[in-house]
């Protein structure tokens, strides 16, 4: 699991500068803090014999899951909605433990709506 996630890392800072982020507030009980959600230029994944090509994109949303995650797809525009699809469920989930996440509106879950 660790070289999983130094792998994750790696491939993070490989891509910082090809990537996609929205600034958000995060809220839980009295603390408010400023965060980040970015998600990644798709990337392919590496071919396998008899394996359908696939993509993916790295994600982090800073306050509730800073170890970047992966989210795959068929093709570049699944992989980058599956990323929005999971940072949306992170958000969804977070809120019935207290979070409230938002952009440009408190009560919009970050503009994550798909």
């Amino acid at each position: 699991m660790k070289n999983f996630q130094k792998s994750l890392v790696r491939e993070e800072r490989d891509l910082k500068m090809r990537e996609f982020s929205r600034d958000l507030v995060f809220i839980r009980g009295e603390r408010r803090s400023s965060g980040r959600a970015t998600i990644s230029v798709p990337v392919a994944c590496a071919e396998e014999a008899g394996k359908a090509p696939c993509w993916y994109c790295i994600f982090t949303l800073s306050e509730i899951s800073p170890v970047p995650g992966k989210a795959y797809g068929e093709d570049p525009l699944d992989a980058f909605l599956s990323a929005i699809r999971q940072i949306r469920s992170l958000i969804k989930a977070h809120a019935e433990l207290g979070y409230r996440v938002w952009w440009n509106s408190e009560g919009d879950d970050g503009g994550f709506a798909l």
